[in-house]
């Protein structure tokens, strides 16, 4: 059975699922398996943890089993076959290389372009972007040659070369080597010819949106196991485009019996100019109170005017008799904004530290 938690951005809906997960190995007799993004294993396994040791289980807590799609994909592989080497990239070219020039192949839009240097390159890139969308070469055969073909026709001969390139170098590469996009694809399709999720107690949070070969895998545990639960931030009522992708994906997963239930309670214990500028940022109603003005919302030209903005900003609270170890900021890809910030930060002589795994 498929259970769905939603919730609005105030409601603890990963709250709600870490009760669950504590309450399905509470027995002693069944373990459950929680799916994480990479980023948020640690995280997952201290609250969990600490939730174990709050209701005196935490002898229990070994059952309850962390892992990310990947370690899961790898898992499920050397269960059920023998792995090849992975390709790196300059293996991929090489083999994209031989296959455009196979004579088996044939293409006729394409065949002038395949001789220019870096060809082989951007065919690995475009054969990439289909696996991550979870498009096996024989499925775009199909929606290319089918009856029902919806492909325009004005890019329907360079979609029959990029998919017999495709279909060669699939050919080519599986000889000796395995694809690591490859991996949750056969994994998907081995936990569903193997069971392998059969009896067990399933838990996935954390997730935005799955790629395609991602969802295939969510999918396979949604039908097999005996309990799979899954948990997003959505606000179901929310009728605008904001959701779209969550409720996609929860169609996706859903099956003949599904329990859902949806959160709004404030129980993440919000600050309510928080709360309300979640709620009502897109929408034309006023803000309740005042709370809210200590909210600012910019609109910047790009990353670099973000910055800009910001070191600005610390510069006139520093100004004001607040310290440099008084402030974070906080951003959705450190690696991308690292540059821009040092930027804007020397102009104004801040000290910064960015917080970014470098490698020994």
């Amino acid at each position: 059975m498929s259970e769905f938690i939603t919730g609005t951005a105030c409601a603890d809906v990963t709250r709600e699922l870490y009760s669950r997960t504590v309450n399905a190995i509470r027995d002693g007799s069944s373990s459950a398996m929680v799916i994480v993004p990479d980023q948020f294993v640690f995280e997952t396994e201290k609250a969990l943890y600490r939730i174990c040791s709050e209701n005196n289980i935490v002898d229990l807590f070994p059952n309850i089993h962390v892992r990310t799609i990947a370690r899961l994909s790898d898992e499920i592989m050397q269960k059920y076959c023998i792995e090849k080497p992975p390709a790196d990239d300059i293996t991929k070219s090489v083999i994209m290389y031989r296959a455009a020039r196979k004579r088996e192949v044939e293409l006729p839009t394409l065949g002038r372009i395949s001789r220019k240097p870096g060809f082989a390159a951007r065919m690995v890139k475009t054969v990439s972007l289909f696996k991550t969308a979870g498009i096996k070469a024989e499925k775009l055969y199909d929606s290319l040659y089918g009856e029902d073909c919806k492909v325009a026709s004005s890019i329907l001969p360079k979609m029959k070369d990029i998919c017999a390139l495709y279909q060669e170098y699939d050919q080519i590469l599986s000889l000796n080597y395995t694809d690591k996009l490859d991996i949750t694809m056969r994994a998907a399709d081995l936990a569903l010819r193997h069971s392998f999720f059969a009896g067990e107690n399933v838990f996935v949070d954390g997730f935005n949106s799955f790629s395609g070969s991602q969802l295939m895998l969510m999918k396979a545990a949604a039908e097999t196991a005996e309990r799979c639960c899954f948990c997003f931030v959505c606000d179901e009522k929310d009728e605008r485009d904001i959701f779209r992708t969550v409720k996609a994906d929860i169609s996706n997963l859903s099956g003949e019996e599904n329990e859902h239930i949806h959160l709004t309670q404030n129980t993440r214990k919000m600050a309510d100019g928080i709360r309300q500028m979640s709620e009502k940022l897109y929408s034309d109603c006023e803000p309740d109170n005042s709370e809210i003005s200590s909210i600012r919302i910019i609109r910047a030209d790009d990353i670099y005017a973000e910055m800009e903005f910001i070191a600005a900003e610390i510069h006139r609270l520093t100004g004001e008799g607040l310290r440099y170890n008084e402030i974070a900021v906080l951003c959705s890809d450190p690696g991308e904004y690292r540059s821009p910030a040092e930027s804007a930060f020397v102009k104004y002589d801040i000290p910064m530290f960015c917080d970014i795994p470098e490698v020994i």
